[in-house]
């Protein structure tokens, strides 16, 4: 339960809670079932001392972090684009690495493939 995990650790146990399930919709509602276990064990860790306040500012980030990458695989999974082919920038807190439990995250994606349209709305 005290464990710190790391990015690839919830963007990889996060993809496999949403994994087997069928549906787009049923695996994103997998990722927020996730999300709020996650919730409750660094609430928890944060609530009982073992985590001090940088500490749970890092494991709000990272796991913000490592759900954006999950969602951004489930993602390129349905639409079969590449996600080497997408962008995402992180602004605000997240971008500070300073999530607290209230926070919301600020993100631009942008997308190669699209990159054209982007750049022809930017020019109007």
């Amino acid at each position: 339960m005290t464990e710190r995990k790391t990015i690839e650790q919830f963007q990889t146990d996060s993809l496999l809670a949403a994994q087997s399930i069928e549906t787009h919709t049923a695996k994103l509602d997998a990722l927020r079932l996730y999300q709020r276990c996650q919730y409750l064990r660094i609430g928890t860790n944060d609530f009982l001392g073992l985590y001090d306040l940088r500490a749970v500012f890092s494991q709000l980030s990272r796991m913000a972090i490592g759900l954006v990458r999950a969602s951004l695989t489930l993602s390129a999974q349905q639409t079969g684009t590449d996600p080497g082919d997408f962008v995402v920038l992180a602004m605000g807190k997240l971008g500070g690495w300073e999530l607290n439990y209230s926070s919301d995250i600020d993100l631009l994606f942008m997308a190669k493939k699209n990159a054209d349209q982007y750049t022809a709305w930017l020019s109007n």
